[in-house]
């Protein structure tokens, strides 16, 4: 009886494991090498289908571009899929080994490998959180201006990884982010405030990767190592420096915002765009010019301020990237 027990015990259990393995129901997730050093990653997710079989959309994680991407013809018989996908104009042909899909993407003319595997939530090993602890630092050129991101690794007191995300030129600091993987070289990792994800290569002290932001991918290289934000110096005038030297208050649409020109003992002079209710502080002002009374400013973030100056007050317009039209502003200097 125990033997028999025992055989058939097996049997169920290998029967289980030959069921899983041939049903395709949930996400399973790949890597895409379309250039050289820039992998993306694709999932396809599997739903049954009413009449049996399967339906499938794809998405990407890292390609704001490819969401929930309807397939056509899913099929799957004798452990080989294929589906097409003519919004695409792709397909995929894969067979079933060893619990991983092993096939190709095809797509105008072109066939790159692709392996996808049931997507599991990533786990970092202790020598990936070695690898990443520290501060990770690079230029995102977009088309509202020029930034740095800098991203800090550490680990909580118990053990798990954390990470936070800076942007100096707008005064952010500390955004969440999760989701962090690293995984043969491929790196990802998510910041849902921004509603944002680098993905890349991580190559010795660098990540060679992709911001994807909004549907736009913008390419940034992080370098590890200590952030110092280099200090901009205004090319201004000592008469001009006198002229709007210290601190300028005023309101931008409804928000509390303050201007201020601070000079060192060498006569040099920076100046930095704070928003007091946002907490935005420091953000560095890139251009400064005094024409007469006309005062022109440019931050690093792409806005700009015109006005004129009449003693203590400026009066002029706000604009920067994304207004429908520039915003009054009216500043005073503090007494």
């Amino acid at each position: 009886m125990k033997r028999y027990l025992h055989a058939l015990l097996l049997s169920l259990a290998l029967a289980g494991t030959a069921a899983a393995q041939t049903n395709l129901v949930g996400t399973w997730q790949g890597r895409l090498e379309a250039e050289p050093g820039k992998p993306v990653a694709i999932q396809f997710v599997f739903k049954a289908a009413p009449g049996g079989g399967y339906s499938a959309v794809i998405t990407s994680p890292d390609e704001g571009a490819i969401k929930n991407v309807p397939t056509t013809n899913v099929k799957f018989a004798d452990n080989k899929l294929t589906l097409e996908v003519p919004t695409l104009s792709g397909s995929y042909a894969g067979e079933l080994k060893n619990g991983a899909l092993e096939g190709q993407w095809s797509q105008a003319g072109t066939k790159l490998p692709l392996t996808l595997r049931p997507y599991e939530i990533p786990i970092l090993t202790k020598a990936d959180m070695d690898m990443l602890r520290g501060e990770w630092s690079g230029t995102l050129v977009g088309p509202g201006g020029t930034v740095t991101i800098v991203l800090h690794f550490g680990t909580s007191a118990d053990g798990e990884v954390q990470s936070t995300a800076d942007v100096p030129e707008q005064g952010v600091k500390g955004l969440p982010a999760k989701d962090i993987a690293l995984d043969d070289g491929y790196f990802s990792l998510a910041i849902p405030p921004a509603k944002a994800r680098i993905a890349g290569t991580l190559k010795g002290d660098q990540i060679v990767g992709q911001w994807n932001q909004l549907g736009m991918s913008i390419p940034i290289t992080l370098k590890k190592g200590k952030y110092a934000a280099a200090p901009n110096y205004l090319d201004l005038p000592a008469t001009a420096r006198d002229q709007l030297k210290g601190r300028w208050t005023g309101t931008l649409n409804g928000l509390a915002v303050r201007i201020r020109f601070e000079t060192d003992a060498q006569g040099r002079t920076q100046g930095f765009f704070d928003s007091l209710q946002q907490n935005m502080l420091n953000l560095p002002i890139k251009e400064t010019t005094l024409a007469g009374n006309k005062l022109t400013l440019a931050l690093a973030v792409g806005a700009k301020f015109t006005g004129e100056l009449a003693g203590d007050k400026v009066s002029g317009e706000w604009n920067q990237p994304g207004l429908p039209k520039p915003l009054p502003l009216v500043l005073t200097r503090e007494k």
